[in-house]
């Protein structure tokens, strides 16, 4: 009977530091995924004397002289999205991306989340050739609606991003 009993201790302890150790690896932050290669294009600029309506000039100038009119633009970040995990439950997952845009035309979007630092999950979005696919892992889908969906997000990516390319 003690036997058992010890057996069963040790599988309750096995079980509490498994969920513990998984639990703190997704609290360790994404770290940074600096994109590939070296800018190769200068930013050109638009005039003050553009000729655009008093808001949208105050919005693409924001205080400046000038707004940078990119043909092509790299983001990228960290930060964490909500889960809800088979084991775990209810958690935040940390994630690192990295977005490559050409303004109201393509983009792809690479994210990571991660598990103490290492990649544990990969995917993306991108919008290409007025083709829209979603990739989770090595499988990317495609969806009957899902080429408005991503031809929004261009247009959603380029006003926030890079306002003045649309309106040069």
């Amino acid at each position: 009977m003690d036997n058992l009993l010890n057996i069963i201790a040790l599988a309750a302890i096995a079980v509490v530091v498994f969920l513990v150790v998984g639990f703190a690896g997704f609290k360790v932050p994404a770290p940074l995924r600096w994109p590939a290669g070296k800018p190769t294009a200068s930013l050109s600029t638009l005039p003050p004397d553009f000729d655009l309506p008093p808001l949208a000039k105050k919005w693409l100038f924001q205080g400046s002289d000038r707004a940078e009119n990119p043909s092509t633009l790299v983001a990228w970040g960290r930060g964490k999205i909500v889960s809800q995990l088979p084991i775990f439950g209810r958690t935040w997952l940390p994630l690192s991306w990295t977005l490559y845009l050409i303004p109201g035309e393509n983009f792809i979007i690479q994210n990571r989340i991660t598990w103490f630092g290492r990649r544990f999950i990969r995917g993306g979005e991108e919008y290409r050739d007025g083709k829209g696919s979603f990739v989770l892992g090595s499988k990317s889908s495609e969806y009957k609606y899902l080429d408005e969906t991503q031809r929004a997000l261009v247009w959603f990516y380029s006003i926030w991003l890079a306002p003045a390319s649309l309106v040069a």
